[in-house]
């Protein structure tokens, strides 16, 4: 199964506003804000080998954003954003909204792109 998930992690990690807050799933324990949690949403193969492995799949990811208020989580938005368009990933949806349970301002971002079995990701 084709997966780049650990290549987006580590190019959202590298945007500073977030000071090293992402993660590949919700922590157990309360984290600080601003905070990110990218997520595998889905992904269906689009060309397979014969032996059914593989070769180009279609993936979908979610890009939670938490921080303390809905201006700094538009900001995050906008560098994630930029970041995943640079790989050819562009963004399918967008909610915000105030988690009360949190006291967060939140931004939810799902994002599609087209990736090789080497990893390798393209447009159409």
């Amino acid at each position: 199964m084709i997966d780049v998930l650990p290549s987006i992690v580590e190019r959202i990690n590298a945007i500073q506003g977030f000071n090293g807050r992402v993660y590949r799933r919700w922590p157990k324990k309360k984290v600080a804000m601003p905070s990110c949690i990218i997520s595998r949403i889905s992904g269906h193969p689009k060309l397979t080998d014969a032996d059914g492995s593989e070769i180009i799949a279609t993936l979908v990811y979610s890009v939670d954003i938490n921080a303390a208020d809905a201006d700094k989580a538009d900001e995050l938005a906008e560098q994630v954003i930029d970041t995943l368009a640079g790989i050819n990933f562009h963004r399918t949806g967008d909610t915000d909204f105030y988690d009360e349970t949190t006291k967060a301002s939140r931004r939810i971002l799902t994002f599609m792109g087209d990736v090789d079995m080497r990893g390798n990701t393209f447009t159409q």
